[in-house]
C-alpha cells in the first residue's frame, strides 16, 4: 500500500466499518459471513485474512496494548485483537432510554476510551 491507487483485497467483499492497528500493518472490518457479521482483520497487503470473533457488530477501535472495542445495541464489547470470545464491557441503560453505545475510540493511554450514547430522543445524544 505504497500507491494511492485502489486495491480490492481478497476475503474483504462486503467488509464495512474498517479500522486501522495502532501500528498501521492490519486493517479490521466487520463483513456479513452466512447469518452473522463477523469481526475480521487482515494484514495490509492482503496476505493473511482472521476471524476475530463471530459476532463482530459495529464500529471498532483497536488499541496498542492489543485489544478491540466494538460498538452495539447492547453496549461495547472488548475482544482481543487475535480473537476470541467478545466481553461487554460497557451496557447501555434502556431504562434511561438508551438505545445503543456506539463509535468507541481509544484514548492514547490504549486503556480509557471515548463513545457516542445514542438515546430514542434525538436532543439528548451526548459523547461519553
Amino acid at each position: 500500500m505504497n500507491s494511492t491507487e485502489m486495491v480490492s483485497l481478497p476475503g474483504t467483499e462486503g467488509a464495512s466499518q474498517p479500522f486501522w492497528s495502532p501500528d498501521s500493518q492490519s486493517v479490521g472490518f466487520v463483513a456479513r459471513l452466512g447469518d452473522k457479521n463477523r469481526l475480521l482483520r487482515i494484514d495490509r497487503n492482503g496476505r493473511s485474512l482472521t476471524t476475530i470473533c463471530e459476532d463482530g457488530r459495529g464500529q471498532g477501535t483497536w488499541s496498542k496494548a492489543g485489544l478491540i472495542l466494538f460498538g452495539s445495541s447492547e453496549g461495547i464489547w472488548s475482544v482481543p485483537e487475535n480473537g476470541g470470545v467478545p466481553t461487554l464491557v460497557t451496557k447501555v441503560a434502556a431504562e434511561q432510554g438508551e438505545t445503543g453505545h456506539l463509535w468507541p475510540m481509544f484514548l492514547p493511554d490504549a486503556r480509557r476510551f471515548l463513545y457516542w450514547r445514542d438515546t430514542a430522543a434525538p436532543t439528548a445524544r451526548r459523547t461519553s
